[in-house]
């Protein structure tokens, strides 16, 4: 009885999963993103009125009104090209988490009527199907129910059907390997090394190894059949690291990649929301700096610039930055610049060192700040290497309007100053 009362709790009380499904969600959207691109043109091929799955019907299936109206979608390579795209658009919808149920309803439909068209089906389209399907109990991002509510109950079922459905993909896996004789002499793994369709020259050498060969092909049975028991464990977390090292290693050897990313993200949503909310405390409490590293000053009279300055301030996750507007009376300019330099372009400051860069230096500085913008790092080196950086922001340095408003020269003190840089920022007046 105290079992039933657990799970009565836990599927009546909040809604469980968000931060993993929403992980998911991103997971599947790039990767059906990725398939319409990569398959748009065999399109016509395979899918199109002349394709492969030309005398495919859907009417033996759902009957001649709706299976009537399937086949008139593929009837002109319009139609056909149209699936794609509301996969596409779907599939975008799921990654920027607007309209969350609408995108997935429209993905899931039109993943139906390719897959009813042709059979073309890669390893990770059955998962892709069922989750999709199972996220349509499940509420969108923003939606916070009642505890108790009938939408928590649903939600609560969608992604207990998921888990399941992640879980029972490793077991059953597992469970069929365990009954192969190439899996239970420890040869499996030589074999799928010497394969063409999916080895690699780094895969078919580790493969001719012998113990290579038999510690990975016993440790891939093993692991497989444990995985039920050990999501439900205090190893849950570093059993599905080992998961995600797994299908990483797949892609790199053995060019699995989309395989690989719906199993990630599968291996994703398993982590509890309490775990993540855990995982945060840890990366913030080694990312955040104890005080600001940095001072940039941007021009308070310059809508752009203090537009630019909120957009850096919300990605400053880690309080690294210190924003100023030096046409405040209050700010102390850094030393070795000039007010002319200021108001011709951004300066960020480094309080560490006391090294100040502008300009398009001062955007890659930035960006080595701020972990939102890593990624952008390698394309901002490339552009300063090519001399493009500096154009492109004296360009849009010279157009850019000033507009002179005492209000933003003022230290947030009165009612009259929702202007001032470091109010409109949110983080108070700003002196030395």
């Amino acid at each position: 009885m105290s079992l039933l009362g657990a799970g009565w709790r836990w599927l009546a009380g909040s809604p469980r999963a968000r931060r993993g499904l929403r992980v998911l969600q991103v997971v599947l959207g790039t990767s059906l993103l990725v398939k319409m691109v990569a398959y748009l043109p065999l399109a016509d091929a395979l899918w199109g009125p002349r394709g492969i799955g030309r005398d495919q019907s859907f009417v033996p299936a759902f009957g001649p009104w709706i299976g009537g109206w399937a086949d008139r979608v593929f009837a002109t390579p319009l139609g056909t090209h149209a699936v794609f795209v509301a996969v596409a658009l779907g599939a975008v919808g799921l990654v920027a988490g607007t309209e969350v149920r609408l995108s997935t309803i429209v993905a899931l439909l039109g993943l139906v009527l390719l897959r009813g068209r042709f059979h073309f089906v890669q390893g990770d389209d059955d998962v892709t199907y069922l989750a999709l399907a199972y996220m349509l109990l499940t509420l969108p991002p923003a939606e916070a129910p009642p505890a108790g509510a009938v939408r928590v109950w649903l939600h609560n079922i969608g992604v207990l059907a998921i888990a399941t459905q992640a879980v029972l993909v490793y077991f059953v896996a597992g469970f069929s390997k365990a009954f192969g004789s190439e899996w239970q002499t420890g040869t499996a793994f030589y074999y799928v090394g010497q394969a063409d369709l999916f080895s690699s020259p780094l895969l078919r050498a580790l493969s001719r190894s012998p113990w290579a060969t038999g510690v990975a092909s016993y440790v891939t049975v093993v692991y497989s059949l444990l995985f039920p028991a050990a999501v439900l464990s205090p190893l849950r977390v570093p059993w599905l690291v080992l998961a995600m090292t797994f299908h990483v290693l797949t892609g790199l050897l053995m060019g699995l990649w989309l395989f690989g990313t719906v199993m990630v993200g599968m291996d994703l949503f398993l982590i509890s929301d309490a775990e993540y909310a855990a995982l945060g405390r840890w990366a913030r409490a080694r990312l955040t700096a104890p005080g600001p590293l940095a001072r940039l000053y941007i021009d308070g009279f310059c809508g752009i610039c203090r537009s630019t300055a909120r957009l850096i301030a919300r990605l400053d996750w880690c309080q690294r930055l210190e924003i100023v507007s030096f046409r405040d009376p209050e700010c102390v300019l850094p030393p070795g610049v000039t007010l002319a330099r200021l108001e011709t372009e951004m300066t960020l400051l480094d309080l560490r060192t006391g090294r100040a860069v502008g300009g398009f230096e001062a955007v890659r500085a930035l960006a080595r700040h701020l972990p939102a913008l890593w990624p952008l790092r390698p394309l901002f080196a490339a552009v300063a290497w090519g001399g493009w950086g500096d154009r492109a922001y004296r360009y849009l340095a010279e157009r850019r309007k000033i507009v002179p408003d005492p209000r933003v020269c003022r230290a947030a003190t009165g009612a009259d100053a929702e202007c001032a840089p470091r109010d409109e920022l949110g983080r108070g007046a700003s002196s030395d």
